[in-house]
């Protein structure tokens, strides 16, 4: 198995990964943070839409108040004139006429005011051309003031006028004779046009939908002008439940006449039944908006595109610088012969390893390979034939291994050397065989081997076990796996000796330390 890359490669590598996530994260953050600008934007069109929608709806129920409240001010004023005038010939009638219609000409709001009798027949006109016999008596506005004492008024459903086709509201009063007995009703009538020609005033606010309605949600009148809807209840059931308890409040609804959706502020009428529906559409409110959204996300999202870029080249360049310096450092560490790693590369990772198992508290073993008669063979075969047999024993030593950690390397010559980590003895002699039967395995004929034909190893194995956290003595790893392999070679060759326990060997080497004529 090849050795693990050089640490400072392996902690360098993330840095490309990190730069483009890094890159991407800055990207969708520049998008995001546009988008969330434009969405911004878009909520505080809406927040002012409902400001506006709100004062418009303020300022147009006002209006509404006014006009009502001046009818009323005529029909009760008319009322009590009938109460204590109760002559009924042609020149009272012509007297009150002339005063009914001299009265209208300062108040532009009222169209009409008309007197019916307790049988619904109309007697008193400030409109000279609404016929005589125009009864009321059918309606239900007489029948509820026959029916019902007091001083309220009652706002009808918009009806044609008989003599002059126009749109009319109609608000109509009780009013009583001398004796306090039912004596009929009073009637003021509104043109619908004077409403919505009044709404068309605000008409520059965008695409505005304005309706006059009832309490009950019957259309009184409306901006833009739909004839077709009036008299007719457009208000929802929720948006009436809204109406109810809340004297004002916002809601976004889609039309029923134009199928606009408008943020509608509305307003409750307290002193008559009435509520002014005010409302934008979202079209109008979001008018220009789409454009510079677009326009803003679409150059945030080249931004986005071109710091990406900016950042997948300068980690394309950091990959390739890497794999430049991963390049050379292979070529520094590998023996250029074999593909194996070398014997610098050998003893860095002898040292690493060391003390990671003194560390870990873990035993690591070391297997040196020494191919028989090599000499012999180069001299038969000649060197080229002996450089491929090398390589041919580094592909099969290589194949050995099974794990990630373990490594062979070529040691000097013929020789190699394997690192096995987290290995003990028995394990390693499993593994030390497993490389000499798999060098016979290659079947290279070697004629001028003195113990095979073919080409075989000699195989030395050394195991170091530390008990405490010091590093694993590496030289005496060395040491005694070279000794084994010494005496697997005086043997005879091709076979696997063990080195002597580590405890072993230093008696016999401070023995040797004291013998006669050593210094």
């Amino acid at each position: 198995m090849s050795l693990p890359a050089a640490p400072s490669l392996a902690e360098a590598r993330p840095l490309a990964k990190w730069l483009r996530v890094f890159s991407l994260v800055i990207a969708v953050a520049v998008v995001a943070m546009a988008a969330a600008s434009q969405f911004k934007d878009r909520e505080a069109r809406f927040a002012k839409s409902e400001v506006d929608a709100g004062m418009l709806a303020s300022s147009l129920s006002q209006h509404a108040t006014d006009t009502f409240e001046i009818a009323n001010v005529l029909l009760t004023t008319l009322a009590e004139r009938l109460r204590t005038s109760p002559g009924r010939s042609l020149d009272d009638i012509y007297l009150l006429d002339t005063a009914l219609e001299t009265q209208l000409r300062s108040v532009m709001r009222i169209r009409s005011l008309i007197a019916f009798d307790r049988n619904g027949r109309q007697f008193v006109s400030s409109q000279p051309q609404i016929p005589d016999w125009f009864d009321l008596s059918g309606d239900a506005a007489f029948r509820f003031h026959e029916e019902n004492f007091g001083d309220a008024i009652h706002i009808g459903s918009p009806v044609r006028s008989p003599s002059t086709n126009d749109w009319l509201v109609t608000v109509t009063r009780r009013w009583d004779d001398a004796n306090g007995q039912f004596g009929g009703v009073v009637m003021a009538t509104i043109r619908v046009d004077y409403f919505s020609g009044f709404y068309d005033n605000f008409s520059a606010a965008g695409e505005v939908g304005i309706s006059l309605l009832r309490g009950d949600g019957v259309l009184l009148a409306r901006y833009p002008v739909n004839e077709a809807v009036l008299g007719r209840n457009l208000i929802y059931p929720q948006d009436r439940e809204r109406t109810v308890v809340n004297k004002v409040g916002i809601v976004r609804s889609l039309s029923p006449v134009d199928g606009l959706m408008r943020v509608y502020a509305f307003e409750r009428i307290d002193e008559v039944p009435l509520v002014m529906y005010a409302g934008i559409s979202e079209r109008s409110i979001l008018a220009g908006w789409l454009q510079d959204c677009v326009a803003t996300v679409a150059g945030a999202c080249v931004l986005a595109a071109l710091l990406g870029f900016v950042g997948w080249r300068f980690a394309a360049q950091i990959d390739a610088r890497q794999a430049s310096e991963r390049k050379w450092t292979d070529l520094a560490l590998t023996d250029g012969l074999t593909g194996v790693r070398n014997r610098r590369a050998f003893d860095e990772a002898l040292e690493r390893e060391s003390a990671a198992a003194g560390s870990n508290r873990r035993p690591l073993s070391m297997i040196l390979v020494d191919v028989d008669h090599f000499k012999a063979f180069n001299d038969t075969y000649g060197h080229p034939a002996g450089d491929s047999c090398l390589k041919a024993i580094a592909g099969a030593l290589d194949r050995a291994l099974t794990r990630p950690g373990d490594c062979v390397a070529r040691y000097g010559g013929e020789e190699f050397a394997l690192l096995l980590t987290d290995t003990g003895p028995a394990g390693a002699l499993v593994i030390a065989e497993r490389v000499r039967q798999a060098v016979l395995m290659l079947g290279i004929a070697h004629k001028a081997s003195r113990t095979l034909p073919l080409v075989s190893v000699s195989v030395g194995v050394a195991t170091e076990a530390s008990e405490t956290d010091e590093a694993a003595d590496a030289v005496r790893l060395l040491d005694r796996a070279d000794r084994a392999l010494y005496r697997a070679k005086t043997a005879g060759r091709n076979r696997v000796e063990m080195a002597s326990p580590a405890a072993t060997v230093r008696a016999e080497d401070a023995a040797a330390a004291t013998a006669p004529g050593m210094a």
